[in-house]
C-alpha cells in the first residue's frame, strides 16, 4: 500500500506503519510523537525533522530522493538508508544506520554531526564522485566492530569539484570492547606537511576507540587532482608529535597509499625523507688503551623532515666504540646536517679488528642506516725510540732508517754510504756524525761534532739529552727443549720451555699469549712465524737470543705487525741478529750488546746496553710508512704449512695495499685483481713460484671507491679476498 503526501507531513501522536511506502514533501515528528515504521518505507524530498521518536522497525527504509538540499534534524535511528536523489542531505543531528546504507545518487553531509554505521550495517549501491559521504567539518563517519574485519568508509570532499577519496580499513587484529573506528578526510594540503614538490593536497583522520592491541591495515585513495607535482615516490605517512612515520609506497597507478599501524591518527601522502650517511668510518690503527674520535657526517637529502629516533652501536666489538657527541634524537630538516663524533678505545687485544656498525634508526623508509665501523687495537710500545742504549749506539753507514735514536752515552754515524736517517736523534753524551751522512731531522747532545760533507736538516743543540732508565728482567723458563729439524715446521703453544731451536730453513711457529724460554737460537734462514689474530706474542728469554744469517720473523695475518711481538733477553752476552736476517719486533735486551750485522732489515724497536748497525742495514721504526721486506722480495725459507691468500694491509685503503701469499711447495701461481662485477683489473703475479711467503703491492690508481676482489688460483684450486677501496 502506498500513501504519498504532497505536501509536509506533521505526526502527532503514536503511530504504527506496517508495510507501507510513505512519501512526502517534508516529514516533522511532533514532541511526543512516536513512529514506529515496522517494515515500512519512508521517502522524503524535503526535509525530516524529529521532535519526538522515529523508531526504524525491523526492516524499514529512510529513502533521501530529493534533488538539491535535504535536512535531517532529530537524533534519528535507522534500519535502512537510500540515498538516490542526486541532491545533498545535510545532517544537522546525528544519524544512526543499523542496517544498509545504499548510495546510489547524492551526498550525505555531515557538517559537524556524526554518522553511525552500527556492527551490522553495510554499504551498498555505487558509492563515486556523484554518491558519498563528505566530512566537511568536525563530523566524524563511525563504524562499529564486533570482530575483526574489513570496512570501506565511502568518504569524499565536494571542494572544488567532486573528489572520491574512499578508505578501506582491514582490523587485522586486537582487543574489541564496544570498537569503533571513526573517519574524517580533508581536502588540504596538511598544515605540518613540510614538503614543497610531491605530495597531495589531502589527509585523512582516523580515530579508534575500544581497541587495544590492535593492527589496521589501511588503503587510503586520494583522487588525482590531489597530487601536487609527482606521485612516483609518495609514501603514506602518518604524522607523529614531531615528524611523519613513513609506511609503504604508494601505488601511483591506483592512486593508493597502504600501510599497516597500530594507533590512530592523521594520514597523507608524501615523498620521503632520506638520510645520506657514508657506509664506512675506518679509524685505521688505535693503540691498546688510547683513543682516537672520527666525525662521521649524516644529512637529510629527502624532502621532508627527517627523524632520527636512535643511535646505537651493536656488533663484535660495540662497547670498545662510543658516540660523545650528535647522538640521537634529532631532527634535520631537507638539506641540513649532524656531525656525530664516534670514539674507539681499544680495551685488549684479544682480537686485533675492532668492529661495530653504528645503527641510525628514522623514519626514512629505507632504513636504518648502518655505518660499519672499522679499526684495529695495536698494542702499546714499550718505549718510544727505534734505537734506545744505556750506553752508545754505533752506525755504520745503514742503508735507510728512521725514527728516533737516543743513547745515554753517545751517538756515532761512520761514513755514509751515502746513508740518510730520517728521524731525531738525542744522547747524554756526544754526537758524531762522519761524511755522508744526512739526518733529516733534530740532534741535541754534550757535544756535537759534525762532518763539512754531512747534513743535519733540524735543530742542533748542544747540550746533554736527559738519561732514559731501561727495564730489568728475571725470567723463569720451562725445562722442554724443542728443536725444529732442518726444512721442518713445528708449532708451539704458550708456556714455558727449556732450549728451542730452529734448525736451517725450519720454521717455529708460536700464536697470542707468553713464552718463556732458556734460549731461542734461529739458525741460518730459520723463520719464527708469530699468527697475531688474537693478539700479541711474547717471549722471554733467560739466557741467549740469536738470529743467524737469513732468518726472519714473519706474521699472519698482517705482515708488517712489528708491534705484535715482544723479544725479551734477560742475558748480559751479546744478542746478535745476522747477516741478511729480517726482523720484525719490539726487542729488548737492556743488559746485553745488540749487533744488527749487514744487510739485515729491522722494523720496530731495539733497547740494548749499547747498539750497533752494520753497513747496508735497513731499519725502520714500527710507524713508519715503508715496509719489509720490500715489494717482490719473499721471506728466505719459510715453508708455509699450506697454500694461503691473506687478507691484504691495509684495508679498507685509499691508495696502496699489501697483499701477501703462501705456497708450501713449487707451483705455477696466478694472482689477479677484479671489481665487484667480475671484471679483471689487474694480474698481480703469473709465474711459478718457489715454497715460500709472497708480498705484492696493488696500487688502486683512479680506482673508485668500492669493493674489489684479490683472487690467488694455483694448481690446488682458487682463493679469493675481498678489498674495499675508500676514496
Amino acid at each position: 500500500m502506498k500513501l504519498s503526501l504532497k505536501k509536509t507531513a506533521i505526526l502527532i501522536g503514536f503511530l504504527l506503519v506496517s508495510a507501507l511506502e510513505i512519501s512526502a514533501q517534508d516529514i516533522h515528528i511532533k514532541p511526543a510523537t512516536s513512529v514506529n515504521l515496522g517494515s515500512s518505507s519512508l521517502t522524503i524530498v524535503g526535509d525530516l525533522t524529529t521532535q519526538g521518536m522515529l523508531v526504524p522497525g525491523s526492516a524499514s527504509t529512510l529513502v533521501f530522493e530529493g534533488i538539491s538540499d535535504q535536512h535531517l534534524s532529530g537524533v534519528v535511528s535507522a534500519r535502512h538508508v537510500l540515498l538516490r536523489g542526486g541532491g545533498t542531505l545535510l545532517l544537522d543531528s546525528g544519524l544512526q544506520i543499523l542496517g544498509i546504507l545504499t548510495l546510489d545518487q547524492g551526498y550525505i553531509m555531515l557538517g559537524d554531526q556524526d554518522l553511525f554505521i552500527g556492527t551490522e550495517a553495510a554499504i551498498q549501491g555505487t558509492p563515486s564522485d556523484a554518491a558519498m559521504l563528505v566530512t566537511d567539518g568536525t563530523g566524524t563517519v563511525r563504524k562499529s566492530f564486533a570482530t575483526t574485519g574489513s570496512f570501506t568508509f565511502p568518504v569524499g570532499d565536494l571542494i572544488g569539484g567532486a573528489d572520491y577519496s574512499p578508505v578501506t580499513l582491514d582490523l587485522v587484529s586486537g582487543s574489541l570492547h564496544n570498537a569503533e573506528i571513526g573517519v574524517i578526510v580533508v581536502p588540504q594540503k596538511h598544515p605540518l606537511n613540510e614538503a614543497i614538490n610531491d605530495y597531495i593536497t589531502r589527509y585523512w583522520r582516523i580515530v579508534p576507540s575500544g581497541l587495544t592491541n590492535f593492527s589496521i591495515t589501511g588503503t587510503f585513495q586520494y583522487a588525482a587532482g590531489d597530487v601536487v607535482g609527482s606521485d612516483s615516490h609518495l609514501w603514506l605517512g602518518k604524522r607523529e608529535a614531531t615528524h611523519w612515520s613513513l609506511y609503504h609506497e604508494g601505488d601511483p597507478a591506483t592512486r593508493a597509499l597502504t600501510g599497516t599501524y597500530s594507533d590512530g591518527g592523521i594520514f597523507s601522502g608524501l615523498p620521503a625523507p632520506e638520510l645520506d650517511a657514508p657506509t664506512l668510518a675506518s679509524f685505521g690503527k688505535v693503540v691498546n688503551g688510547e683513543w682516537k674520535e672520527m666525525t662521521i657526517t649524516v644529512e637529510n637529502i629527502g624532502d621532508i623532515n627527517l627523524a632520527v629516533a636512535s643511535s646505537t652501536l651493536i656488533g663484535t666489538n660495540a662497547t670498545e666504540y662510543s658516540i660523545e657527541s650528535g647522538a640521537a634524537p634529532f631532527i634535520l630538516a631537507p638539506g641540513q646536517s649532524r656531525d656525530l663524533t664516534i670514539r674507539l678505545q681499544p680495551n685488549s687485544s684479544t682480537t686485533i679488528a675492532k668492529t661495530a656498525v653504528l645503527k641510525l634508526t628514522s623514519n626514512d623508509p629505507y632504513g636504518p642506516e648502518q655505518i660499519a665501523l672499522t679499526g684495529f687495537g695495536i698494542p702499546a710500545l714499550e718505549q718510544p725510540y727505534t734505537l734506545l742504549a744505556g750506553d752508545d749506539i754505533q752506525v755504520d753507514g745503514q742503508k735507510e732508517s728512521d725514527g728516533d735514536f737516543h743513547a745515554n752515552g753517545s751517538i756515532v754515524f761512520a761514513r755514509g754510504s751515502p746513508s740518510t736517517h730520517n728521524g731525531n736523534c738525542f744522547a747524554g753524551s756526544q754526537i758524531r756524525v762522519a761524511q755522508n751522512n744526512t739526518i733529516d731531522g733534530d740532534i741535541q747532545g754534550a757535544q756535537l761534532l759534525i762532518h763539512p760533507n754531512a747534513v743535519v736538516t733540524g735543530t742542533q743543540t748542544s747540550s746533554a739529552a736527559s738519561a732514559v732508565s731501561l727495564p730489568t728482567y728475571s725470567f723463569m723458563p720451562g725445562a722442554t727443549d724443542v728443536t725444529v729439524p732442518q726444512d721442518g715446521d713445528v708449532t708451539i703453544a704458550p708456556g714455558a720451555y727449556g732450549s728451542v731451536t730452529v734448525n736451517k730453513n725450519g720454521t717455529l711457529r708460536v700464536s697470542t699469549g707468553s713464552y718463556a724460554v732458556e734460549k731461542l737460537v734461529l739458525k741460518n734462514n730459520a723463520a719464527l712465524a708469530v699468527d697475531m689474530t688474537h693478539g700479541p706474542a711474547s717471549v722471554d728469554v733467560k739466557k741467549n737470543l740469536q738470529c743467524n744469517t737469513g732468518s726472519s720473523v714473519t706474521y699472519s695475518p698482517w705482515t708488517d705487525a712489528s708491534r705484535w711481538l715482544f723479544l725479551h733477553a734477560q742475558q748480559t752476552t751479546d744478542v746478535i741478529l745476522g747477516t741478511d736476517s729480517r726482523i720484525l719486533a719490539q726487542l729488548s735486551a737492556p743488559a746485553a750488546d745488540v749487533y744488527l750485522e749487514d744487510g739485515a732489515g729491522y722494523r720496530g724497536s731495539i733497547t740494548g746496553a749499547s747498539i750497533e748497525i752494520g753497513s747496508d742495514v735497513t731499519l725502520y721504526h714500527h710507524n713508519s710508512p715503508s715496509s719489509l721486506p720490500r715489494e717482490g722480495e719473499r721471506l728466505a725459507f719459510v715453508r708455509p704449512a699450506a697454500v694461503q691468500l691473506h687478507q691484504n694491509f691495509p684495508n679498507p685503503f685509499s691508495s696502496v695495499t699489501t697483499i701477501s701469499f703462501a705456497l708450501s711447495e713449487r707451483a705455477p701461481v696466478r694472482l689477479r685483481v677484479f671489481d665487484s662485477f667480475g671484471r679483471l683489473i689487474t694480474t698481480l703475479a703469473e709465474d711459478t713460484y718457489d715454497a715460500g711467503t709472497y708480498y705484492q703491492r696493488f696500487n688502486a690508481g683512479r680506482l673508485s671507491s668500492g669493493i674489489y676482489m684479490v683472487e690467488l688460483e694455483t694448481e690446488v684450486g682458487t682463493m679469493s679476498r675481498i678489498m674495499q677501496v675508500v676514496r
